[in-house]
């Protein structure tokens, strides 16, 4: 009987995310910087909304660091080209640039009186703007306002594996995507000491 194979403990939410193609959306309090959709309205106490961060490259090695267990997750490139098409659950989804702003210009980004009357583009403006030092990431931000849905289905591009990578979790994202047949696009991050880069694999 073959033995069947199972997941690293940490990559186990990961899988189950990858088997049903969706996206979790994580309210403001729940995210690791305590200041975070608090920029722009520090003491907002509302947060009717959800959201999902992504970055704009899959070559940035701070962001592998800090989100993908120090190289041992994986990163996820999803196709939004049809974003605002039909194939989206919510029409109040929505996905946007997070802005940066200097110390000197951070007044600009708050909220008028326009928006403290229209509470949903309060909270979405409130969740676009970060603090500079956090500028390094250049974000993206998928956000559900109205009826915050938890989840959202994305259609997934490629998916890259970190330089530490669990064997097991590889071959588990092999399988899947050959027995679903699936057609993603799969990659290795390699590092020479010179180039930080990804290897296709599939």
């Amino acid at each position: 009987m073959k033995k069947k194979m199972l997941p690293s403990p940490s990559f186990k939410p990961t899988l189950r995310s990858l088997k049903q193609i969706i996206v979790y959306l994580a309210q403001p309090q729940d995210f690791d910087d305590i200041f975070d959709s608090r920029y722009t309205i520090p003491d907002l106490k509302t947060y009717e909304k959800a959201e999902a961060a992504f970055a704009l490259s899959n070559m940035n090695i701070p962001m592998w660091y800090y989100y993908a267990k120090e190289h041992k997750g994986i990163c996820i490139e999803y196709d939004l080209t049809d974003f605002n098409a039909k194939n989206l659950s919510s029409p109040e989804v929505i996905l946007l640039p997070v802005i940066y702003p200097d110390d000197k210009t951070a007044n600009t980004y708050r909220c008028s009186t326009y928006e403290e009357n229209h509470e949903n583009v309060m909270l979405v403006r409130n969740a676009l703007v970060k603090n500079k030092n956090w500028n390094f990431e250049k974000e993206w931000r998928l956000i559900s306002v109205e009826r915050p849905n938890i989840y959202q289905h994305l259609k997934i591009q490629a998916i890259y594996f970190g330089l530490k990578t669990e064997e097991v979790d590889k071959r588990l994202i092999l399988q899947f995507n050959k027995d679903y047949n699936l057609g993603i696009d799969i990659y290795q991050m390699t590092f020479n000491n010179v180039k930080f880069e990804a290897k296709n694999i599939i």
